[in-house]
């Protein structure tokens, strides 16, 4: 093949995807396409689309997340996060600790953080789904917070007994467009990550004891919707079929689910955090605090993490822009 012919034909950019290691959960593409459903072919078109396609973005304004990570997500309302504005009651718990107090369960414990972002005049949102039952939500960050069960793994227990894996999946994370490692672990000071995970291990004795912090999905919604009113919670529909989770470090943009499933016969997903949101949120609930803010938005991102891990199998793809 002649050299003119050859630069005539379009090189297809290069997808520098990592999988979840640090993945324990169910959700991902591998049982799908050991059954022939799609093939691996699929799930990089979704990866193409995730990070060079814009049509599958759109612009919005930066603001706390009022939408959860969950790949079913039909509408785009605003900046998204595991369990929406939920990531930073978890965060406050597991960083700076403004609002929580050691008897306050987490649904008490959201009250207050949901009401002091209600009177700064801001949304707060979350989800259910259409088939999940009682003491479940469908909200997997909520449902599976943590559990006094040991053979059942929650989100503060993963934090608790796996904080330094946590941190060296951050630490190995590129970008998805050029391969440059992002340096993320390296954002995180030694006494940031050993406060984290000391304050996830305190909270998990809690729901081992007589006195859990966490209790249940159902409560989480309910509390959402007493300060944020019924419109807080999205009812989403169907089973999870995602097959990656986008971290998108970039502000005022977000992923159109629905627009990108469609596009993928309805047949792959993908989880969807807004980084920056997580760091605008710690930084309302910190004004004046920096150390704090930073702790915060830290344990924001490891709460997140976390969740994707106890939900998502370790084929799972993660994409970094």
């Amino acid at each position: 093949m002649s050299e003119i012919l050859s630069s005539m034909i379009e090189t297809k950019p290069q997808i520098y995807s990592q999988s979840l290691t640090i993945g324990c959960g169910s959700i991902g593409p591998e049982e799908h396409i050991v059954r022939g459903e799609y093939g691996k072919d699929s799930v990089e078109a979704l990866l193409n689309d995730i990070v060079y396609n814009p049509e599958v973005y759109q612009r919005i304004g930066l603001s706390i997340p009022v939408q959860c990570a969950d790949g079913r997500t039909e509408t785009l309302k605003g900046n998204s996060a595991i369990g929406g504005t939920f990531s930073l009651v978890v965060a406050d718990a597991l960083g700076g600790r403004r609002f929580y107090e050691p008897k306050l369960s987490a649904a008490q414990h959201a009250e207050r953080v949901y009401s002091y972002f209600t009177d700064l005049g801001m949304a707060i949102g979350g989800h259910d789904d259409d088939h999940s039952k009682a003491p479940n939500s469908g909200c997997g960050g909520a449902d599976k917070l943590d559990f006094g069960d040991p053979l059942n793994q929650g989100i503060i227990k993963f934090i608790s007994d796996n904080g330094d894996r946590i941190r060296d999946f951050l630490a190995v994370i590129v970008d998805s467009r050029s391969g440059q490692n992002l340096n993320l672990g390296a954002l995180v000071p030694n006494a940031v990550h050993n406060q984290i995970v000391s304050n996830a291990a305190q909270l998990h004795q809690r729901s081992i004891e007589a006195n859990p912090y966490a209790t249940n999905g159902i409560d989480l919604k309910a509390v959402m919707q007493k300060v944020g009113g019924a419109n807080a919670i999205e009812t989403l529909h169907g089973q999870h079929l995602e097959v990656a989770a986008v971290l998108d470090f970039r502000s005022n943009i977000a992923l159109k689910r629905s627009v990108l499933s469609a596009r993928h016969a309805n047949k792959l997903q993908a989880f969807y955090v807004n980084v920056p949101s997580l760091e605008f949120g710690a930084g309302k609930l910190y004004p004046n605090d920096p150390a704090k803010t930073e702790l915060t938005f830290l344990a924001a991102v490891y709460y997140n993490l976390a969740a994707t891990a106890v939900l998502a199998h370790d084929s799972l793809k993660i994409a970094a822009l």
